[in-house]
């Protein structure tokens, strides 16, 4: 194991690599996983939304949109579209600078 461990800190010196702080990496892991798990949260929200439209009859729908003041609600689904990007981004850009 010596050796492998020698070969690893020669290539570090060599190549001039310098490792990434502590709190770097836990803020960007930290802001992945809340990213993940916030996306996934509202993706379940949209799909409970969806399921509850489409359970709806016209006539009781109609009548429980006009009920609604805020229209929020309908928002969910490309709140949940543009997480997964956003999720999906950071992650990309999290892994791909690993190798430092």
């Amino acid at each position: 194991m010596p050796k492998l461990r020698d070969s690893v800190l020669a290539h570090i010196q060599s190549e001039n690599i310098r490792p990434r702080p502590r709190w770097q990496y836990v803020l960007l892991h930290i802001g992945l996983w809340a990213t993940g798990i916030s996306t996934i949260i509202l993706g379940s929200f949209a799909f409970g939304y969806m399921l509850f439209e489409f359970s709806l009859p016209e006539r009781v729908y109609l009548s429980w949109m006009e009920m609604r003041e805020n229209n929020w609600i309908e928002a969910l689904p490309y709140l949940w579209g543009i997480g997964m990007v956003f999720a999906f981004t950071f992650g990309y850009f999290l892994f791909s600078r690993t190798e430092r």
